[in-house]
């Protein structure tokens, strides 16, 4: 019976493929295939009851075909099969001689032309052949092929509606699609989707590009001019970002199910929070947090020379060769002609530090002193950086495969990387968001610009009160998880820079003609970054540096995804409503269409051309680090200060390479992975030495 179910369903799915046409006379002939595959289930052919498909014209014109549509509606095609028994009869009637020769009874037309035809006698033996091999069916099979049919009809029915009123089909699609599942197979493969849309964009030179998944139809931008246009929208024009995905990072931020600012799908309390927030993030806030992020960033430098002495302490102990610690200084004899020298090799100090957390939790340090103005010592930054990464990294997970999601809801326990979400989302809200929450509550005198005022003042416009408390804590979530965008572009910088020694030599000439020593001592570069707001803002070469950097590899790669709800203009296309659009600016930053050749390549020269930001033929931005439009980052300015300062701290103390784990280039993007920022899996590790 499984076999015949088979062979029944592959005869269904060869009479289907004409209905990639879209049209009514294919669709009408896919019914009775899919009702014979599932009466071929039941087993027991036979004769069957009425079959009357009801099917809309789809935006064609009808033409009369005799008994079988005159007197109709012309937006409607209403057949009955010829021989079909009433209820009650032990066999169906001969076949009406009115349809015995072929008739066309239907056609749907689009610009002048036929796209679609039915004839009345192709019909007629469809479904007579329907009505012989569904008789003695069980009502199981007889229910479940007409419900079958129903949701088939009802799928290409709206596909051929779609095709005829949008623009859809005339964006290519992206390769390696496959039936029915469309692109699902690729994005629950790759950890970093973007990067096979940005090798999907070059192969096809497209500016726009289709992907599908079954329950999803999305649209991936590489051109700058239709990204700009898309993000800068407002009013009745504008695409909200209002997708799904985003609520899954719901549960990074809060135990309650409440939005943040980040997932909030009520633009009026997005404004809300917008603006309540917006003080915090001014010029005067970042002079005032600047302090905070130059001791949260020391702190960085502080554990990292402490990691290198310990390292060598291990190295003094232990015997060369036993396996544990690096050997620093491993003897080797040498020969030279006629001369027997005993050479003594030391390795340089060194330790490997997995860069990206520890500058996540400067992060977070800076944003729980700094911003929300808390003494140290109440967050455990480390720690909160650990769960941060664990939350987010699960969660992204189950976004990609949602039945993970679901097990997740009903059982959080039941499976080993829910019990880490959970352990990590627990540990979040008991020993860092409810801190803060409480500061936030019982602070007496917070500073104007302090996130704890701006908090305080937020009013919900819907009840003209202040927002209960658990949807301010999970804007406190937000502000503590949102930081990491700044550890991942200080990582991304810092691993541009150890793979690329001559900019690396460049770099530190410039920073030394600013006056950071560049010689190891931390405090002295600490002190000289400390002596005015932002010093390092004029350096080029620095600028392009981090520009370069944040081009490749940007750590907001997923921008800003939105949702038509209504018929909206894409570039040249008009798309219906729901429709994801993706302007994706990994693919933006280095789409070889709009960059050149060298695309991929890290040149940070090319930044010394004041227009190197703009495309050249629409005049549009396309370097979009930090997205763009009304909702672009609310911490754009304090970002990009800490990331310079950051930046040149270390550098100035420390020399980085990339530690062996990580393997070669190829190796690390690999391992790249977007979850909510673009990462490595594993850590980014750097091998980092004192300089002299």
């Amino acid at each position: 019976m499984a076999a015949r179910a088979a062979a029944a369903l592959r005869g269904a799915a060869a009479a289907a493929a004409p209905a990639t046409g879209l049209g009514a006379g294919p669709l009408m002939g896919l019914l009775p295939a899919a009702w014979r595959a599932l009466s071929a289930i039941g087993g027991r052919p036979g004769p069957t009851d009425v079959l009357r498909p009801t099917i809309p014209a789809l935006h064609g014109d009808a033409e009369d075909g005799g008994a079988a549509s005159r007197g109709r509606d012309a937006g409607t095609f209403e057949l009955r099969a010829p021989g079909v028994a009433p209820p009650g009869s032990v066999k169906p009637p001969e076949p009406s001689p009115a349809l015995q020769q072929p008739v066309a009874i239907a056609k749907v037309t689009h610009d002048g032309d036929v796209i679609a035809s039915a004839q009345a006698n192709d019909v007629a033996d469809a479904l007579s052949s329907a009505s012989a091999a569904a008789w003695g069916a069980p009502a199981w099979a007889l229910a479940l092929g007409t419900l079958l049919a129903v949701v088939v009809g009802a799928v290409l029915a709206e596909a051929a509606w779609t095709r005829l009123h949008y623009d859809l089909h005339k964006i290519p699609w992206a390769p390696d699609a496959v039936p029915v599942l469309g692109h699902l197979l690729l994005y629950w493969q790759h950890k970093d989707f973007t990067q096979w849309f940005l090798k999907f964009h070059d192969a096809t030179r497209a500016p726009v590009l289709r992907v599908s998944v079954p329950h999803k139809r999305f649209l991936i931008i590489a051109d700058p001019a239709i990204t700009a246009a898309i993000l800068a929208r407002t009013g009745p024009d504008a695409v909200p970002r209002k997708v799904s995905e985003y609520s899954a990072f719901d549960k990074a931020t809060g135990l309650h199910g409440h939005h943040s600012i980040l997932t909030e799908q009520n633009e009026e309390m997005w404004v809300a929070v917008r603006k309540a927030l917006s003080p915090a993030y001014t010029p005067a806030a970042n002079r005032e947090n600047y302090a905070a992020a130059l001791k949260a960033y020391g702190d960085v430098g502080r554990r990292i020379a402490a990691a290198i002495r310990k390292q060598q302490a291990a190295a003094k102990v232990a015997p060369p060769g036993n396996g544990g610690a690096p050997d620093a200084a491993a003897p080797r004899d040498q020969d030279r002609p006629g001369v027997g020298v005993r050479v003594r090799v030391v390795a340089p100090p060194c330790a490997d530090v997995q860069i990206d957390h520890h500058l996540l939790g400067a992060a977070i340090q800076t944003q729980v002193e700094g911003l929300f103005g808390m003494q140290p010592g109440v967050v455990d930054y480390l720690q909160a950086a650990e769960d941060i990464e664990t939350a987010i990294s699960i969660v992204h997970h189950y976004s990609a495969q949602p039945w993970q999601a679901v097990t997740h809801e009903l059982v959080p326990w039941a499976t080993a990387t829910g019990r880490r979400l959970r352990v990590a989302r627990l540990r979040l809200a008991g020993s860092c968001y409810e801190p803060i929450m409480r500061h936030v509550e019982s602070c007496e005198s917070p500073r104007e610009l302090s996130l704890t005022a701006c908090l305080r003042r937020l009013v919900d416009p819907r009840t003209g009160k202040a927002p209960c408390r658990e949807r301010l804590l999970a804007e406190v979530g937000n502000q503590i998880m949102a930081p990491e965008t700044a550890a991942h572009t200080i990582s991304w910088i810092l691993y541009c820079i150890a793979t690329h020694p001559d900019a690396e030599a460049e770099l530190l000439r410039e920073l030394r003609g600013a006056g950071l020593p560049c010689n190891g001592d931390l405090e002295a570069a600490v002190s000289v970054l400390a002596g005015s707001f932002d010093p390092l803002k004029g350096l080029p070469f620095l600028g392009g540096v981090i520009n370069e950097a944040m081009r490749l590899y940007p750590a907001g790669a997923s921008a800003s995804p939105r949702l038509t709800e209504r018929p909206t203009r894409i570039g040249p296309y008009l798309v219906p409503a729901g429709v994801t659009v993706f302007p994706s600016l990994f693919v933006i930053n280095n789409f070889s269409g709009s960059w050149g050749a060298d695309a991929r390549e890290f040149r940070p020269q090319r930044w010394a051309d004041p227009a190197a930001g703009t495309d050249p033929a629409s005049g549009a931005p396309r370097f979009l680090p930090f997205s763009a439009g009304p909702k672009n980052c609310i911490g754009l300015a304090l970002g990009q200060v800490v990331v310079r300062s950051a930046v040149a701290m270390l550098l100035s103390t420390f020399s980085f390479k990339p530690a062996a784990r990580m393997g070669d280039h190829a190796e690390v993007m690999s391992r790249s992975m977007l979850a909510l920022t673009l990462k490595v899996e594993g850590g980014m590790w750097l091998s980092a030495t004192p300089r002299a």
